[in-house]
């Protein structure tokens, strides 16, 4: 297991990730931040006592340190991809690694197999519960909806990441749609630019291999639960809604009007729900000691992360492609 870490960012996310790791044991040797004396460095001290505090990048990459976590701002870690690539130590890096098509070629061909992305949402216990079932039986289709509240997020970034926004948020759920469902055909694809916003709101068809149709709706300001609907051929259909819950359902429970609700409802009729629970953020503590042991196979690789931008520039271009 690696034991000395370094850390790339103080932040919020950063302390998330360094709490999981010294839960396992781990030690966060040094940590490279802009201003050693910001509040981020007060914070992450409350969370993890005696780092040393560098920014000095050159005194950061000379340390003795067995790996790194990159948790920077999400329009600095995109200019830092060369000089990470550069160094051959493990490296857990937050998305998004890469905002632009060279960029994307690039990382497409480095030998990078000992880096991985966070896509946290990979560990999830309810998704993985829907992973088992995508593979133990026959899908008939999916339906995948992504919301983006653009002024919450606008809030917490400032207005130059509008255009970034599938990229820093939108990524994840795209992320699922292939590790759940693997390659995929695009067969169709709208798109709408905003008027008031630079945002590129989206609605596509896919195909997987065995011919199941998926359709994905990526939207801003869209008032639809975000989530992802998967119905199999044995009658039940898995809602992962939010992500974090999957409600499992067969058959439809119907409520006939009444004097007091003169409208008949119709609802699924559930069998089950499976919900996050635990002291971290969820998947950060399965990721961490996925990536602190070398377990590569369940997170999300650069090559991962590279496709799911191209297909992100492709729902943005309105352009039809096969991804693999």
């Amino acid at each position: 297991m690696l034991r000395r870490l370094g850390f790339i960012g103080a932040g919020r996310m950063a302390r998330e990730h360094a709490r999981a790791a010294t839960a396992m044991g781990a030690q966060v040797d040094v940590v490279l931040v802009p201003d050693t004396g910001s509040p981020n460095v007060v914070e992450f001290q409350k969370v993890v006592p005696g780092p040393r505090f560098v920014s000095n990048a050159k005194a950061f990459w000379e340390s003795d340190m067995e790996a790194i976590v990159v948790v920077a701002p999400w329009h600095v870690i995109p200019n830092m991809m060369a000089e990470l690539f550069e160094d051959d130590r493990p490296m857990l890096i937050e998305k998004p690694i890469i905002l632009g098509r060279k960029a994307a070629w690039d990382a497409a061909n480095r030998n990078t197999e000992n880096k991985i992305i966070g896509f946290n949402r990979r560990f999830y216990g309810a998704v993985n519960r829907l992973k088992s079932a995508v593979q133990a039986n026959s899908l008939k289709s999916v339906e995948i909806t992504i919301c983006e509240a653009i002024s919450s997020i606008v809030q917490r970034h400032g207005e130059e990441i509008i255009p970034h926004i599938p990229e820093m948020y939108s990524a994840h759920i795209l992320d699922l749609m292939f590790y759940l469902f693997g390659d995929l055909e695009m067969r169709f694809c709208s798109t709408y630019r905003e008027k008031e916003i630079d945002f590129v709101s989206s609605d596509a068809m896919f195909v997987t291999t065995a011919g199941v149709p998926l359709h994905l709706t990526l939207n801003a300001n869209d008032p639809s639960p975000v989530g992802i609907r998967a119905r199999f051929d044995d009658g039940t259909t898995y809602g992962l809604s939010p992500i974090e819950m999957l409600t499992i359902y067969k058959g439809v429970e119907v409520a006939e009007a009444t004097e007091d609700s003169p409208i008949r409802r119709y609802t699924g009729r559930e069998l089950s729900r499976h919900c996050e629970e635990g002291q971290f953020k969820p998947g950060f503590y399965e990721q961490m000691t996925a990536f602190l042991h070398g377990e590569t196979k369940q997170a999300a690789g650069v090559g991962d992360a590279v496709r799911v931008h191209n297909l992100i520039w492709a729902l943005k271009d309105g352009e039809c492609s096969t991804l693999s």
